[in-house]
């Protein structure tokens, strides 16, 4: 962060959780690109800083192509982590409202609710989010227009000491150790821009061979179970497929195109089976219900 950067006043809320204070708080996105920096602090090998730059760049304009096509585009909070400078905490005084007494408002909420100021000597860095916050600065860098949207940023102290670096470090690893990704049934039942995911599911609700009762199986992996002799497929098994029949233009499966592309993925689905139902007779017979 620049030496003489401005002071910012940031609404917060203070809180714990084991033995880290935090502050939630919200930025917006100019803030985040100028006072946020990459993590690649928490070590001071060159090589593993290399490891998180490069790792960083083969994905933050992803990033910043969704900011920029998405209107609808949402983020998780980015953690920070935070030290030098002198941030101070101002309490806000909750109360005053004719709808609720003073006597009813928790010892907790009291001294949960104020500002941040921080004074723009501090260095923030990226724990969790890194890949977010370089999107960020490279959609920035191509137009201003999210500039002011806002985003969630929790911060958490750090020292820049050899038992401070093994603090956040822990703490780096230990956030995206146990991310969940999003599963690809998640992503076939719920995905609103994958071309593909959309696909399966118009298959599975209208074409005659998958949206009959007992034909399409929901499992944790493709397999059918060897004691199920009524399904023809599983959903995962048929959003693989039609993967790899359609060969997706890979804009597609991030960003959701056209109805009139999503129609041409849907027809070139429906020549696919028909071809097959053509011929191969077990699948005819399948379709035909003798099955």
């Amino acid at each position: 962060m620049p030496e003489n950067d401005k002071p910012v006043l940031l609404p917060a809320l203070r809180a714990a959780m084991g033995d880290w204070v935090y502050y939630v708080t919200t930025m917006p996105m100019s803030e985040v690109a100028r006072r946020i920096r990459r993590a690649d602090e928490v070590h001071k090998s060159r090589a593993l800083k290399e490891l998180i730059q490069r790792s960083i760049t083969n994905r933050a304009g992803d990033i910043a192509d969704y900011i920029q096509r998405q209107p609808q585009y949402f983020f998780n909070s980015i953690i920070a982590g935070i030290y030098g400078g002198e941030p101070k905490w101002f309490g806000i005084k909750v109360g005053g409202n004719n709808q609720i007494l003073d006597a009813d408002i928790p010892e907790s909420v009291r001294e949960t609710v104020g500002v941040l100021r921080l004074t723009g000597q501090e260095s923030l860095f990226a724990v969790d989010g890194q890949h977010r916050v370089e999107g960020i600065k490279s959609a920035l860098s191509r137009s201003k227009k999210a500039a002011n949207h806002e985003l969630t940023v929790i911060l958490v102290a750090h020292k820049n000491t050899a038992p401070g670096l093994q603090r956040t470090r822990r703490l780096f690893s230990t956030l995206n150790r146990y991310a969940k990704p999003v599963t690809p049934g998640e992503i076939v039942a719920l995905d609103e821009d994958h071309a593909i995911a959309i696909v399966t599911r118009e298959l599975l609700e209208r074409h005659p061979l998958f949206s009959r009762p007992d034909m399409v199986i929901v499992s944790k992996g493709k397999a059918i179970p060897a004691s199920n002799n009524l399904c023809f497929t599983s959903i995962l098994a048929l959003y693989e497929c039609m993967n790899i029949v359609l060969d997706p233009d890979k804009k597609h499966t991030t960003y959701r195109p056209s109805e009139a592309v999503l129609r041409k993925y849907y027809s070139h689905a429906i020549e696919f089976w028909s071809a097959l139902e053509r011929n191969i007779e077990p699948i005819r017979r399948i379709r035909a219900g003798e099955e």
